[in-house]
């Protein structure tokens, strides 16, 4: 599970999560890449709810990212540039901490080609995003394209995701 330092915490204000007087719902997420090629931000969806400040544009292989949304209904997608990787590869990451108690938390990923990733519609990723549980995994055997993501809770209004992008052999069998 992933571990706030208080930079990141600092995001974390109460002033930005209130709505009316009532705590929203919300997520920090972080995501790690567990490769040396930089990554970029290729596109952002909130289904419900919104980001609490700009997702960065890149982060640099090998390092990490974190984000708060609240709301929380989201989904980002990540990616290697195409003229810096011999493999054009995207991650979706897709998530849900619903406002209303007793409802699950929910997170979905994605990972294969560039183009395929990119040609997947909101809705499409919603659909999955509804049918997911709280630990998502998927290896894309044409790519190698590998993400891993757990939503939990850290307080009753609070979730928290970590997610690992890497890259593995395609076609060879998932370990």
């Amino acid at each position: 599970m992933v571990q706030l330092g208080e930079k990141d915490k600092a995001v974390l204000t109460n002033k930005d999560i209130k709505n009316g007087g009532q705590i929203t719902a919300m997520v920090v997420g972080a995501i790690r890449s567990s490769f040396s090629q930089r990554m970029r931000k290729y596109k952002e969806h909130s289904w419900i709810g919104s980001f609490m400040a700009r997702l960065p544009e890149f982060i640099n292989g090998g390092d990490g990212a974190v984000f708060a949304h609240k709301g929380s209904k989201g989904a980002v997608i990540y990616g290697l540039e195409q003229d810096a990787s011999p493999r054009p590869l995207a991650w979706i990451l897709a998530w849900s901490k619903p406002d209303t108690l007793g409802q699950p938390n929910r997170v979905y990923v994605e990972g294969g080609t560039l183009e395929r990733i990119l040609s997947k519609g909101w809705n499409e990723i919603e659909e999955d995003l509804d049918k997911s549980g709280t630990y998502s995994q998927n290896y894309d055997k044409e790519s190698g394209a590998t993400i891993t993501a757990r939503i939990q809770d850290d307080s009753e209004k609070v979730a928290i995701i970590d997610s690992t992008y890497s890259i593995n052999d395609p076609g060879m069998p998932w370990p």
